[in-house]
């Protein structure tokens, strides 16, 4: 059934014949609503759902992130549907016919800040401390952009996310991970922000062991 809201002018929600009213990020829109098939699925859509059902769930602790930094709005593709079409198509590893996630190419976010140059990661027990340069000729950023550092345990999936902890033009930072990361691989990402929080920098990743 259908809804309007406010009356004729208003939004409109639901389902009338095929036609089907959503919104999205504050804007309305109708689509054409999804025929079911009784078509068996081809192998190549099978092996996409799988596809998709792996990055998706492995993606979904970092959307957060995504919505604030990953790319601009695109009407109705939205920061986080940009980001999942990103790792579907650049992240993901087929080899005997099984996938899995190439951590190098995963992305937080996407800007156009000059990215963090790390020249030295020094980790002891649950502290990791990060050494950055200055990339010489960039157009854009300033010494007061602001570093984020989130961590992921790759064994348990457990997410850790320091907002500001350095300025860009502090060239170091040390952060406390969960004690549980001491014992176990981790991936970092590591991007700027400005201060009015409105641009960001590609992340970067570092794999510890």
């Amino acid at each position: 059934m259908a809804k309007l809201e406010n009356g004729i002018f208003g939004t409109f929600s639901g389902k009338v014949g095929n036609i089907v009213g959503v919104n999205i990020g504050g804007r309305n829109y109708i689509r054409a609503a999804p025929r079911k098939s009784s078509k068996e699925p081809s192998a190549s859509q099978l092996k996409y759902r799988e596809k998709f059902k792996l990055i998706s769930s492995f993606l979904r602790p970092f959307n957060p992130i995504f919505t604030r930094y990953f790319g601009n709005d695109q009407g109705v593709k939205s920061r986080v549907n940009q980001a999942l079409s990103y790792h579907i198509r650049e992240a993901m590893v087929e080899q005997d016919e099984n996938f899995s996630i190439d951590m190098e190419k995963v992305v937080l976010s996407k800007g156009t800040l000059p990215l963090v140059n790390v020249i030295d990661v020094h980790t002891e027990d649950c502290s990791v401390t990060l050494n950055w340069t200055l990339i010489e000729g960039a157009n854009f950023g300033n010494g007061d952009d602001l570093l984020t550092v989130v961590g992921y345990n790759l064994q348990n999936g457990n997410l850790m996310i320091h907002e500001k902890v350095a300025t860009r033009d502090a060239l170091t930072a040390s952060v406390l991970l969960p004690m549980i990361f001491e014992i176990n691989g981790f991936a970092v990402w590591l991007f700027f922000t400005n201060r009015e929080d409105t641009e960001c920098s590609t992340s970067v990743v570092l794999l510890v062991d």
